[in-house]
């Protein structure tokens, strides 16, 4: 019975190291906000002069799309992405603005957190 548990106690540290050091890569990617604004000519001390923007987020590398992925109503979003360096730019009609930052890095663990500010031509 002893020899059981210590061939089963072996069973379990051995399934269990490799995700303490490092053997299961961990998630990473993107989250954050995509804000559109100016939301109004004459912005006001005190009053809020962008909101959140409902669009679709693609990115690429070089020149071919990688992912996509939708804001939700409160322009939050979050991507699982391999790390790396990606362009991004906002999908259909709906924008037709260059998303500030242009580009952005996905870090080999864990998820980054990106603003992303698109202009909206109000003046």
């Amino acid at each position: 019975m002893n020899r059981f548990r210590l061939a089963l106690t072996g069973l379990v540290a051995l399934a269990v190291v490799p995700a303490c050091w490092g053997g299961i890569p961990p998630r990473a990617g993107l989250e954050g906000i995509v804000l559109r604004g100016p939301t109004q000519p004459v912005c006001v001390v005190g009053k809020p002069c962008e909101g959140p923007a409902r669009v679709v987020l693609v990115f690429s590398q070089g020149a071919r799309p990688t992912a996509r992925v939708r804001t939700g109503a409160n322009g939050r979003f979050r991507i699982a992405l391999p790390a790396g360096r990606y362009g991004v730019r906002v999908a259909g009609p709906a924008y037709q603005r260059i998303p500030d930052p242009v580009a952005v890095e996905v870090p080999s663990a864990g998820y980054a957190r990106v603003v992303f500010r698109i202009d909206s031509g109000i003046r």
